[in-house]
């Protein structure tokens, strides 16, 4: 996230729940905060913001251990790029998710 050489790319927050990080996304929306990625990993639903002083940070929410435990593998190499602006940002699916690892 960061152009210069940095020692941390990025931190990562964890929100208990989906209800949660959907609340804490639509407060940084609201705020102004640009979300720079919006990405539906295989283990987490992320966004990625930076701070004021320009350090990267991941808000995010963890997935059932059923959707990634059968294959973690294809699980962590799973991105799934999603806008970044507007209402569409905060939109998140929460059915029909992929499952890996399941025939």
């Amino acid at each position: 996230m960061s152009e210069s050489t940095v020692a941390i790319n990025h931190i990562a927050i964890t929100l208990p729940n989906r209800e949660a990080w959907l609340q804490q996304i639509a407060f940084l929306q609201s705020q102004g905060v640009v979300f720079h990625r919006r990405i539906n990993h295989g283990m987490t639903h992320s966004v990625y913001i930076s701070d004021p002083n320009g350090y990267g940070i991941e808000v995010l929410y963890e997935l059932p251990r059923e959707v990634w435990e059968g294959d973690i593998d294809a699980a962590l190499n799973y991105a799934e790029r999603l806008p970044t602006e507007g209402e569409e940002a905060l939109a998140d699916e929460a059915e029909n998710v992929p499952v890996f690892g399941k025939s």
